[in-house]
């Protein structure tokens, strides 16, 4: 398991390499309490030390499950017993029947783009990881005449001045695990993760029905 741990040289490579930072930066992390997240807030900790920037979290709380607010809870408290510094956001008016996902995504974004210019912060970072790349992959694939977005999720994109960042784009959902146990620091599951009315949790059980040689051939 130890090898699986993304290292501080490591990730702090990845930075290096892939993205460009103002001086004593400051960065908001997207961050729901899932093992993602929280991998990316105890990586960038140590990074931003180097730097002498300011993390700051944010959260979504997007009302959807009933147990939501706990997530809320949750990430208040892994933010202070991590000395930084967060703000929530809660769902706005009424949630629809259909694309629920898609607009709490939309929701979500709109909030933190607003929040991040009313702050001047130019830069906010996601944790979306490897496997998050290759469901979205092949739930564009399986859309009827379309080939936008068939490259997924990319590494960096700009919207409006503000530049989103996805550092762990390139590490599966195994070595996050394995980070967030390294340092023996806790996450919330989403039930959602496991609701079959939404689309990638379906197509997540479709790619776990898949030999190494199949996902090598879709991902090629």
């Amino acid at each position: 398991m130890k090898r699986q741990v993304i290292s501080k040289e490591e990730f702090i490579k990845n930075l290096d390499t892939n993205f460009l930072f103002e001086d004593s930066p400051s960065i908001a992390l997207c961050v729901s309490g899932g093992v993602d997240s929280v991998a990316l807030v105890l990586l960038m900790k140590q990074w931003i030390k180097i730097r002498n920037g300011k993390l700051i979290i944010l959260h979504f709380n997007h009302k959807i499950r009933i147990d939501s607010s706990n997530d809320a809870k949750f990430v208040k408290k892994f933010a202070r017993s991590m000395n930084i510094d967060s703000f929530f956001f809660e769902w706005e008016g009424k949630i629809p029947s259909k694309a629920i996902m898609n607009e709490a995504r939309n929701q979500r974004y709109e909030k933190f783009f607003q929040f991040c210019k009313n702050k001047k912060i130019i830069h906010l970072m996601t944790a979306h990881h490897s496997d998050d790349n290759f469901e979205t992959f092949i739930m564009r694939k399986k859309r009827p005449g379309t080939t936008v977005g068939l490259l997924s999720i990319p590494l960096k994109r700009t919207s409006d001045d503000l530049v989103i960042l996805r550092p762990l784009i390139n590490y599966p959902k195994e070595k996050l695990i394995a980070t967030c146990k390294h340092y023996k620091v806790g996450w919330v599951n989403d039930s959602s993760n496991s609701n079959f009315i939404f689309e990638r949790p379906r197509i997540r059980k479709e790619i776990s029905r898949l030999d190494p040689v199949q996902i090598k051939n879709l991902k090629n």
